[in-house]
């Protein structure tokens, strides 16, 4: 790829109802650590986050009647190296999104088992939800137990 071709990403693009493109892909990691290829614009990533939003974000929005916190959408390579999460591969494709809690639990689990989901993972202090598009497994972890 020459560097003339390398063009960042839209990043005020509306990827959903109440979320920016922003949202999914600035994370202050990548700046810190110079993971500049985070910033670097993919179109399959941005219809794969669309994709993500239209099957998870906005139903469960809608459903729950909040807007979440987004902590992480898309992660380049470098950038899912340094994380120590075991279903960041969801992350490497637009696939995935991690969020703070901001109701109760159980009415977040209650309602993604109603939406095609590929990984729902408890965390301490966040959630990570993914979907595909095919083959979702609908698989519930509990970190918060480990």
């Amino acid at each position: 790829m020459d560097l003339l071709d390398i063009k960042p990403y839209p990043t005020g693009l509306q990827v959903s109802r109440n979320h920016t493109l922003k949202d999914f892909i600035y994370d202050s990691r990548a700046v810190h650590d110079k993971f500049y290829m985070q910033f670097v614009y993919q179109p399959a990533i941005v219809e794969n986050i669309r994709f993500l939003c239209e099957t998870l974000i906005d139903p469960l929005e809608h459903r729950l009647g909040v807007e979440f916190d987004i902590v992480s959408g898309y992660r380049c390579k470098g950038l899912d190296l340094i994380e120590a999460e075991p279903a960041s591969q969801m992350h490497l494709h637009g696939l995935a999104v991690d969020i703070k809690y901001f109701v109760g639990i159980q009415d977040l689990i209650d309602q993604t088992f109603h939406l095609p989901f590929h990984e729902l993972f408890l965390f301490h202090d966040h959630i990570h939800i993914s979907a595909k598009q095919q083959f979702n497994e609908g698989r519930l972890v509990d970190y918060r137990r480990k």
